[in-house]
């Protein structure tokens, strides 16, 4: 089957797109409310709970729209420029601003950011101006993903050195952006941050202004808006995911429903939303349950054949190809045949389970790999790639392929992309990675932050992670008063 072709209407734990527009439902009204705080402000700061669809409410929702020019906001056409702070906010605006740049003589990304050190937006600009940036009648987002990374420097409790760098550049990352709005250049920004980082704003000058004018803190969805995120995907293949009875999708949004309420009544965080993330996967692992349980052969049904060899094809902003709407001819004839039950739901694990059951399913397949060693490998992988914040929350940290060798013992080149190549598939995506595998400076990050928090094993080996950390800042504490005491004051 040709690369590329889009099998199933649901994408699981990952983020939403701009590719995945079209299959992104249930937020149309937060989106138009999103594009007229654009127009009246220039900054938004899209604030919620971890799992509440930030990051996927601007690719899928406002980008997309902005491109449509619906809101005839100053200029015809726009630019996106994406980023996250990550540990260096200059260094990876300075990667962002690169990669719009074809220019010999825009320098390196080690330069740039060392000239956006200072705070100075013309140095953006000018930046933008070699770059053609914006064109003509262009306007230009900035898009600042996780904005909370830029308060990373909190945790380095232990250097206090490092610690004062790290919030220095963070302030200067700041200063920057706020510096752009003012300028005469068709620039908007907008930033996703964690609601728990709203109070930590105060610790950068004019920030909290400019978040009073421009906060948009995210709605739940109501159950009428998640029954049109379950039922609106396969809609678009025509696929009546409930074959005329409402069964399955109440289930689903019963499961979700309790798991929210349980969440509360154990005392879980409210800084965390656990439910979408979880009942967008259970859906997407439905829906293979579903076609494993019916042997649908993706290959046997000659689509790439049929429709004329390698076009590659998908659903995308109302345009449909050969091949995609063969397939999807297909697949809905046999859904009238063989409908999606509640079976497949639980054999899938529903909401609850099923993030566990396919990330064993990645774990298995890890330790068939490297048999002995997979799982623990693993472990101390993922135990690498987690942290726990100043407010005692865990999150993801990105790291290097050259960190994890470094970091993780016993562990080459070869066996990190073994074992973590079936979790970076696209039918699992747990975790993402810049490039390949065996490449030393391959970024690599867990997908999001719930896979911490709700893949059982994973959930068990951060927190001991986190202990163990703990225990080892008692111990500097504990030899440093020790030292005092020594030497007498």
């Amino acid at each position: 089957m040709a690369q590329g072709l889009r099998t199933s209407p649901y994408i699981g734990l990952r983020r939403f797109g701009e590719e995945d527009s079209a299959y992104f439902f249930g937020r149309d009204d937060q989106i138009k409310a999103l594009a007229k705080k654009l127009q009246d402000t220039r900054f938004i700061a899209i604030v919620g709970s971890s799992g509440c669809g930030k990051s996927s409410l601007v690719q899928a929702g406002l980008v997309p729209l902005l491109k449509t020019n619906r809101f005839g906001l100053a200029r015809d056409s726009w630019s996106v420029i994406s980023m996250q702070p990550r540990f260096h906010p200059l260094t990876s605006l300075a990667e962002a601003l690169m990669s719009v740049t074809t220019d010999p003589q825009a320098g390196s990304v080690l330069e740039l950011s060392k000239a956006l050190a200072h705070g100075d937006s013309g140095v953006v600009i000018e930046h933008l101006k070699r770059a053609g940036k914006p064109k003509e009648r262009e306007n230009l987002l900035l898009v600042v993903d996780q904005f909370e990374e830029i308060f990373r420097f909190r945790q380095r409790t232990t250097d206090a050195s490092r610690r004062d760098e790290s919030r220095e550049e963070s302030a200067n990352f700041v200063s920057l952006l706020l510096d752009l709005l003012k300028c005469n250049v068709p620039i908007y920004v907008v930033v996703t941050m964690r609601s728990e980082f709203i109070g930590a704003c105060d610790t950068f000058l004019d920030l909290p202004e400019a978040l009073n004018r421009g906060q948009f803190l995210v709605p739940r969805l109501t159950r009428h808006e998640l029954r049109d995120a379950i039922e609106g995907p396969p809609g678009l293949w025509e696929i009546d995911l409930d074959h005329k009875e409402h069964t399955l999708v109440d289930r689903m949004l019963n499961d979700s429903a309790v798991l929210r309420i349980n969440n509360y009544a154990v005392g879980e965080s409210t800084e965390s939303a656990d439910d979408l993330p979880l009942l967008e996967h259970a859906l997407m692992r439905t829906w293979e349950s579903w076609w494993q349980a019916h042997d649908i052969d993706r290959e046997r049904m000659n689509v790439g054949e049929a429709a004329g060899g390698d076009a590659v094809t998908e659903v995308a902003h109302g345009l449909q190809f050969d091949q995609q709407r063969l397939l999807i001819t297909k697949v809905k004839a046999i859904s009238e045949r063989l409908p999606i039950t509640v079976e497949n739901y639980e054999s899938a694990g529903g909401v609850n389970h099923s993030l566990t059951m396919h990330a064993r399913e990645a774990l298995h397949d890890a330790e068939g790999a490297l048999p002995g060693r997979g799982t623990e490998l693993v472990r101390r992988i993922f135990q690498t790639l987690t942290d726990t914040d100043a407010a005692g929350l865990r999150i993801r940290r990105p790291a290097q392929v050259k960190d994890l060798v470094a970091i993780v013992g016993g562990l080459g080149l070869g066996e990190v992309k073994l074992v973590l190549g079936p979790f970076v598939r696209r039918d699992r995506s747990f975790v993402l990675a810049s490039g390949p595998l065996d490449d030393p400076e391959t970024s690599v990050d867990i997908c999001h932050e719930s896979l911490i928090r709700r893949w059982e094993d994973l959930e068990q080996w951060s927190r001991q992670e986190a202990e163990s950390v703990s225990l080892y800042r008692e111990l500097v504490k504990a030899a440093a008063e020790h030292q005092r005491k020594q030497v007498g004051y």
